[in-house]
C-alpha cells in the first residue's frame, strides 16, 4: 500500500506556520485510519517542530490536500520539511 507526498509548501514560518502537501493514494483500495504527520527541520538537520493529522478514508487514485499548522511562530530557520504518512493494517 502506498501513498505519494507532493507539492509540500510552508507559509508564514515566523508568524503562524503552516504547512500544506498533497497526499495521493496510489493503491487500488481505500486506505482508512491514515495518519499523517508534518516534521519539521532547522539547517543543522534537527527536528524542532511536529504535527500530525488523520485522514478517516483515501480512495485509490484520490488527491487530497493536508494542512498542518502551529499556534506559534518557528524562531528557527526551515530547512526540510517530511510528511510523514502511517497507514493503519488492512482489515
Amino acid at each position: 500500500r502506498a501513498v505519494t507526498i507532493s507539492d509540500k509548501v510552508i507559509r508564514d514560518a515566523e508568524t503562524a506556520p503552516r504547512v500544506s502537501a498533497t497526499l495521493t493514494n496510489t493503491d487500488v483500495i481505500d486506505l482508512k485510519d491514515l495518519k499523517v504527520t508534518a516534521v519539521i527541520f532547522d539547517t543543522a538537520g534537527n527536528a524542532f517542530a511536529a504535527s500530525s493529522t488523520e485522514i478517516p478514508i483515501l480512495a485509490p487514485n484520490e488527491h487530497r490536500t493536508v494542512t498542518f499548522t502551529w499556534p506559534e511562530g518557528f524562531t528557527r530557520r526551515v530547512a526540510r520539511i517530511d510528511v510523514l504518512p502511517i497507514i493503519a493494517p488492512a482489515d
